[in-house]
């Protein structure tokens, strides 16, 4: 049987096989000189003759191949090339024993061969034909000349058998046989089916001779003539061998990449002694027509081939080659799922080989699946040439080897590889991926390569651990721990990569500050204005990065925290991180950066603090994190981890600036740490704050700011000026006085509030005065109460009074928790003011009548807002309340509500027009009584007078009715009382002038009548009510009652 050649190829059918054997005691400087000097021979380009010969020198040619050169010309050993070394002549007859039994194991085909031997003269052996003796490699000064001519030589030979064949096509050939066919059959030449076998064997064995000396279109033509004879007479054997030719030559025309076209050396031969037609090439136009043409054809020959090499059990390593030939070229043409076929027909053919080649065929199967992305594949056959270096029958296991296998069994990509942490389940690759893993830490534990065990460890625990037992994750953390225990550190390499971004998991990344007004700001500047352009390219890129970091700014020598959040993934087991540190970028200002240690447990998170403090003046720049897992020091930096968005942190640390810190008033509560400050609507009242100065630098400048969260409409809030103009040294203190007031004397929310304020304090220092500050914030909590309620105004007219006056009612209630006083101020209608007091107890509600001036009608304005204002400016309503003693610790102004009535605005207002009545001889100006008799005319006259600036409109109408006295007043007088003249009119009156309007009233029966006149004066635009369908102010006229008889 023939010895299996797993590097076999296409090309190789095209090649002249030449063997290259050494002694064992030769030099290596020596081999590799003879080996330097015959590659440059691999190609040939005769220059005469116009052909290419391509030349193979194989240093593991086996004499078995030669025998089967009738089947296959490219196994037929054609020369020998032996190098030796001998110091004297008993040494070089020694290797030149060896050198002729060589020729005698490669005799049935060998054509020429050559004996070279280095470190003897050539004085003392001659050189002979075949033999040549140099004292050293470099004293071979014709070996281009000698190598030539024994390439030469081998030509010639092939060219005179290839000549010879072909003038016996016509003739009758001998029987060419293979080694493993019946002797008796080779002598059966005189049937018809012989003959033809004769003939086509013949014609296929002249296919191989011309495809060696580069006549490839004859070698086409002889192995379809050899095809149309042997399918007939079904010579399986040479069908399948000429099946095989075919498609070789045929890849090796359509596919460049699978033959040598380079030339490494030109030479010329003696045009006399070859063929006179010239020799084709594989590019030339008649040789593609012989070709196959079609991919699926290939595929048909090539698989038809195999079958029939497949039927006898002596062409075991011929189906084999077959097999590796067919998947690259079919790699080469990208038809990878039939090259996958012919691969797996491979690996099912049985060979009886050693241990060695077992291995090398395991090992070439994975590379050919590899060459065709088959790479899971590939790595399983890699690890089943590994698990053969260490069988259990092999006395002396090769665990370098090995580990070497296993090595390439995960360095494929890692989107194909077999160790994949992208899998989902627990079966299947990734049970395969745990158990090379575990296999390749076993096989680095027997060659002592603890380092790189640990790394490998490390590395399934790092891309394993989702697909890890509660036993096998305990088990491979217990590892580690041991190898911590003995020292022993990670090898420094880069293979396998650990990915220590995935355990642990760092989620977030940000600052963390003692107090928030510690932090420094900037004022801005022109510097920092922002572009006139409202769009830039660049603007949208920087944004985007922009988001992505963590910039603020600190001082020098000030501590801050950065809080890291760390999660452990594994679900069994703990993790230690130690000497959990920050890494700086190489232009990074220095800080002083205290490592934590901390331990993790299983599917729990933890924020570690990492206290920093900056020690010089710059940027500092973080953009990683370092930390000590199982004795391994990792590095991992933000921006290729993708479980954060934060890509670094920036800090911009400044000089030195003072630092506020706010002492409460003993006596002020607290409600969740702030203060509490409960305001009775109404009061007035203080909240000091004391600020003590804690840094190292005076404060010169400040700037008090006071905000509420939400609206508060009816207090005020707001600090002393002055404090603006106080500098304070370090460690000195000074008083803040909060004001709270009210901010309007109308009450618009009747209710408990609860409002955050927050006073914002911004100073600044010595250094860097109108540049840095810091900002200190304070929050209150202030609890808004209603103190005494008006519930509700009532205004009445004064009947027996000067019509300057009016009468107010207040409504009020008293809904503190304490007895109350109201104070308020009365006048006597004479032009005198006093002071009263009435007291009003806890939820007790009282009415409050006060008499007081009218107000004059304004000439802008809304009248029912300015009456309140005149009510509350007139009256001065305040409360006071004791409590626990006798001071008063509360006290403030009464709210009066926003909305009065159109008739209560109405009488608060002192008319313009001042109207009396004439009746016979007397001036009527308040009231007055007058008997008269039925069926009587009376005249009365209305006096008018104008007594303000504008002309004013008067509409006025006549009133008739009777007051029963008890609260019933009679109107529907129709039968009773008769009119003389009309009873509405409309009148202007101008500045300061007088109108009069007359008219007679007769009454047709008896009692008493009260008559007066309704005036309504028409407003200008400028002054009106809340109520904007009321247009004008309303008001009477005197009364005069007639006693009718």
């Amino acid at each position: 049987m023939s010895v299996a050649n797993y590097m076999t190829s296409a090309l190789d059918h095209s090649q002249i096989l030449i063997g290259v054997k050494y002694a064992a005691n030769i030099n290596t400087a020596s081999v590799q000189f003879v080996l330097k000097k015959l590659e440059l021979y691999k190609s040939l380009v005769i220059n005469d003759a116009g052909y290419t010969i391509n030349i193979r020198f194989d240093d593991n040619a086996s004499p078995q191949n030669s025998h089967w050169g009738p089947l296959q010309a490219h196994r037929q050993v054609c020369g020998i090339v032996f190098i030796g070394e001998a110091i004297n002549p008993m040494e070089a007859a020694l290797i030149l024993d060896k050198f002729n039994k060589l020729k005698e194991e490669y005799s049935p085909g060998l054509l020429h061969s050559r004996c070279i031997i280095f470190g003897i003269d050539t004085t003392i052996r001659p050189h002979s034909q075949d033999v040549f003796q140099f004292s050293s490699h470099n004293a071979w000064k014709s070996v281009d000349y000698d190598i030539k001519q024994f390439v030469t030589a081998i030509f010639y030979e092939l060219e005179s058998k290839r000549l010879r064949m072909a003038q016996e096509r016509s003739g009758k050939p001998m029987l060419i046989a293979t080694p493993f066919e019946n002797p008796d059959e080779k002598n059966e030449s005189d049937s018809k089916v012989m003959r033809k076998k004769c003939s086509g064997r013949h014609y296929k064995h002249l296919a191989d001779v011309n495809l060696l000396v580069g006549q490839i279109s004859e070698a086409l033509q002889c192995y379809h003539s050899a095809l149309d004879i042997l399918i007939p007479i079904n010579d399986t054997v040479w069908v399948g061998s000429a099946l095989e030719g075919l498609c070789v030559v045929s890849a090796l025309v359509h596919f460049a990449s699978l033959k040598t076209e380079k030339s490494s050396v030109n030479f010329t031969l003696d045009p006399r002694n070859l063929s006179k037609k010239p020799i084709s090439s594989f590019a030339a136009p008649d040789v593609k027509k012989l070709c196959i043409s079609s991919m699926k054809d290939l595929v048909d020959r090539y698989r038809e081939a195999i079958i029939h090499y497949s039927r006898y059990k002596n062409l075991a390593v011929i189906e084999m080659e077959a097999c590796i030939k067919a998947t690259k070229v079919f790699a080469e043409a990208k038809s990878f799922l039939e090259a996958s076929e012919f691969i797996q027909n491979a690996v099912y053919i049985t060979l009886n080989v050693s241990d060695t080649e077992r291995l090398q065929r395991y090992s070439v199967m994975a590379d050919l699946y590899k060459s065709i992305g088959f790479y899971r594949k590939s790595a399983f056959y890699k690890r089943v040439a590994a698990m053969q270096c260490v069988a259990h029958h092999i006395k002396e296991p090769d665990w370098k080897l090995c580990n070497r296998l296993l090595l390439n069994t995960i360095s494929c990509p890692t989107k194909h590889s077999i160790i994949s942490p992208y899998l989902k389940n627990r079966h299947g690759w990734p049970s395969i991926s745990l158990r090379i893993l575990h296999e390749l830490v076993y096989s680095l534990e027997k060659i002592n390569n603890h380092s790189l065990a640990l790394r490998y460890l490390l590395y399934l625990i790092l891309n394993m651990f989702p697909y890890l037992s509660e036993t096998d994750e305990k088990a491979t953390c217990s590892a580690l721990e041991n190898y911590v225990k003995k020292n022993i550190s990670v090898l420094d390499s880069t293979s396998p990569e650990l990915n220590f971004y995935v355990l642990p998991v760092i989620t977030k990344i940000s600052p963390l500050f003692e107090d928030d007004g510690m932090r420094p700001t900037k004022s801005k500047t022109e510097s920092d204005a922002q572009s006139v352009f409202i769009y830039t390219p660049t603007i949208r890129q920087s944004q985007t990065h922009e988001l992505k970091k963590i910039c603020f700014r600190w001082c020098v020598n000030t501590m801050f925290e950065i809080i890291v959040h760390v999660f452990n993934p594994l679900s069994h087991c703990s993790i230690k991180i130690s000497e959990f540190s920050l890494i700086l970028d190489s232009n990074s200002s220095a800080i002083d950066c205290q490592p934590q240690t901390f331990n993790i447990a299983p599917q729990s998170s933890f924020e570690v603090g990492i206290k920093v403090t900056p020690v010089e003046l710059g940027t500092v720049t973080i953009i990683g994190y370092a930390f000590s897992m199982y004795g391994v020091y990792a590095k991992c930096y933000f921006n290729k981890n993708d479980n954060i968005e934060t890509t670094e942190v920036q800090i911009q640390v400044i000089g030195d600036l003072p630092l506020l810190k706010c002492i409460k008033d003993d006596k002020c509560k607290e409600e969740e740490g702030k203060p509490l400050i409960v305001y009775y609507f109404g009061e007035k009242t203080n909240l000091p704050f004391h600020l003590t100065n804690i840094g190292k630098q005076p404060i010169c400048d400040w700037n008090i700011l006071i905000k509420t969260k939400h609206n508060m409409q009816d207090i005020l809030i707001n600090v002393d000026d002055n404090i603006k103009q106080v500098s304070l040294p370090p460690g000195k203190t000074v008083q803040i006085p909060v004001h709270i007031e009210p901010k309007t004397t109308v009450l618009e929310i009747e209710k408990c509030q609860e409002f955050l304020c927050v006073a914002t304090i911004k100073y600044a220092g010595n250094l860097g005065k109108d540049i840095w500050w810091r900002c200190t914030e304070i929050e209150m909590v202030i609890k808004t109460d209603v103190s005494i309620v008006v519930e509700a105004i009532e205004v009445k007219s004064l009947e027996s009074k000067s019509c300057d006056y009016c009468l107010v009612c207040l409504h009020l209630k008293n809904t503190l928790q304490y007895d109350a006083e109201i104070h308020f101020k009365s006048f006597d209608g004479e032009g005198g003011c006093n002071d009263n007091m009435i007291p009003i107890e806890c939820d007790e509600g009282k009415v409050c009548q006060v008499q007081m001036q009218k107000m004059d009608l304004p000439s802008s304005g809304i009248i029912d807002e300015l009456c309140i204002l005149h009510i509350k400016k007139m009256l001065d309503l305040s409360w006071k309340v004791k409590h626990d003693g006798n001071e008063f610790e509360h006290g403030g102004n009464i709210h009066l509500p926003s909305l009065l009535s159109y008739e209560s605005s109405c009488k608060m207002i002192n008319c313009p027009i001042e109207c009396s009545l004439l009746y016979g001889n007397d001036s009527i100006t308040s009231s007055l009584s007058a008997f008269i008799t039925t069926n009587s005319v009376n005249y009365v006259t209305f006096e008018f007078h104008n007594k303000s600036n504008i002309c004013q409109t008067l509409e006025v109408s006549l009133d008739v009715f009777q007051d029963q006295r008890n609260g019933y007043v009679e109107r529907n007088l129709e039968d009773c009382v008769m009119f003389v003249g009309c009873t509405r009119a409309t009148i202007q009156v101008k500045k300061s002038e007088t109108v009069y309007f007359e008219c007679g009233v007769l009454f047709i029966r008896s009692g008493s009548f009260d008559f007066r006149a309704a005036i309504s004066l028409q407003l200008c635009d400028k002054v009106g009510y809340k109520d904007h369908t009321q247009k004008s102010l309303k008001c009477v006229s005197p009364v005069l009652t007639f006693v009718v008889q």
